[in-house]
C-alpha cells in the first residue's frame, strides 16, 4: 500500500513549466525584461523557455508584408506565454495561430502594452477586451505614480509579500467609452496619479485560462524588488504552479544577465523609466546587445 502511495505522489508531482516569452517592441526593452525573467524561472523554478522574437510596427501593414515569427508553432507546447509587446501585425494564419492559443485554456501574462500586442487584431486592441478583460484607454501624461492594493490583491497569492512600490513612466487609463474593466476581473492593484485612479494589475479566468495582466513594467519597475515578486508570482499563478514551488526571492543585480545588469545601470535609463532611443545611449551598450545568446 505504501507503494502505491508513494508511486501516486510521483505521479502527481508538478513538472516544470514550459513558458514561452513574445517580445520586441522598442519602447520599454521587452527583450531585457523577459530575458531576466526567464532566468529566474529557469533558475528558481525548473521552468523552460522558448523565446518569440519580432518587430513593434507604428502603421498597418498587409499580409505580404506582415511580421512572421518563424517558432510561432512552439505556442502548443506552452503552459503559459508572457506577453511584452505592442503593434506587432502579424499575418492573418499567424494571428489565427496566437487566438487559437489565447483561446485554448493555457496562461497568460501581459505586461505594460499587452492592451495593444497585435495591431492586425481589432485595430490593435482585440486581445485587450476578448483576452486581458482591459479597456485600454490611452494615459496620463505626467510620469511617476503611486500604487495601491486593493482588498482583493491584499488576499491574492500573487502579492503575498509585495508591497506598493513607487512605479515609473505613465499610468494606463482604463476607462474606454465609459467602460472599466470586464466583469469577471479581479483588480488586484491601482494606480494613482493626483486625482488619477485606475487599475494597473487584475486577474481573470476565462475559458480555464488564468490571466493576469499589469500596465506597469517599464525598466525603473524591474529593478524594483517588490515588481520582481510580483511578476514571478504572477507566471507561476497562470502557470497553476503558485504554491507548488516554493516561494519566490527578489532578484539581484548580480543575478541578471549581463546585457541587462549593464543596461539598467546606465544613463539611457532615466530616473522615471522611461527608455532612450539606443543613439543617445552611452558607447559600448550596443557592444554588449550582440554577445552570444549563451551570455544573455
Amino acid at each position: 500500500m505504501l507503494a502505491v502511495l508513494a508511486a501516486a505522489v510521483c505521479v502527481c508531482a508538478a513538472k516544470p513549466l514550459r513558458i514561452g516569452y513574445f517580445y520586441g517592441q522598442k519602447e520599454y526593452d521587452g527583450e531585457g525584461a523577459l530575458r531576466w525573467l526567464a532566468g529566474r524561472m529557469e533558475a528558481d523554478h525548473g521552468a523552460k523557455s522558448v523565446f518569440f522574437a519580432g518587430q513593434d510596427v507604428d502603421t498597418d501593414t498587409s499580409d505580404a508584408t506582415a511580421l512572421v515569427i518563424p517558432n510561432l508553432g512552439e505556442l502548443d507546447s506552452l503552459d503559459v506565454l508572457v506577453l511584452d509587446v505592442r503593434r506587432f501585425w502579424l499575418n492573418k494564419a499567424q494571428l489565427a495561430k496566437m487566438q487559437a492559443f489565447l483561446n485554448s485554456g493555457k496562461g497568460i501574462v501581459g505586461i505594460r502594452a499587452a492592451a495593444y500586442a497585435f495591431s492586425s487584431w481589432n485595430a490593435g486592441f482585440g486581445i485587450d477586451s476578448v483576452i486581458l478583460g482591459g479597456a485600454y484607454n490611452g494615459h496620463t501624461n505626467d510620469f511617476g505614480y503611486d500604487l495601491e492594493l486593493t482588498a482583493a490583491g491584499k488576499a491574492s497569492p500573487i502579492l503575498a509579500g509585495v508591497s506598493p512600490w513607487k512605479a515609473g513612466d505613465k499610468l494606463y487609463l482604463q476607462d474606454y467609452k465609459g467602460r472599466t474593466l470586464q466583469p469577471d476581473c479581479d483588480i488586484l492593484m491601482y494606480g494613482i496619479q493626483g486625482a488619477v485612479r485606475s487599475p494597473v494589475a487584475w486577474t481573470r479566468v476565462r475559458m480555464g485560462s488564468n490571466i493576469f495582466n499589469t500596465t506597469t513594467g517599464v525598466q525603473s519597475d524591474l529593478k524594483d524588488p517588490q515588481f520582481q515578486k510580483l511578476i514571478v508570482n504572477a507566471v507561476l499563478w497562470a502557470g497553476k504552479s503558485l504554491g507548488t514551488t516554493g516561494m519566490v526571492r527578489a532578484q539581484t543585480p548580480q543575478a541578471m544577465s549581463p546585457v541587462f545588469a549593464h543596461r539598467l545601470a546606465q544613463a539611457h535609463y532615466r530616473a522615471d523609466g522611461r527608455y532612450l532611443p539606443a543613439a543617445t545611449a552611452p558607447a559600448g551598450v550596443e557592444a554588449l546587445r550582440n554577445l552570444p545568446s549563451t551570455a544573455k
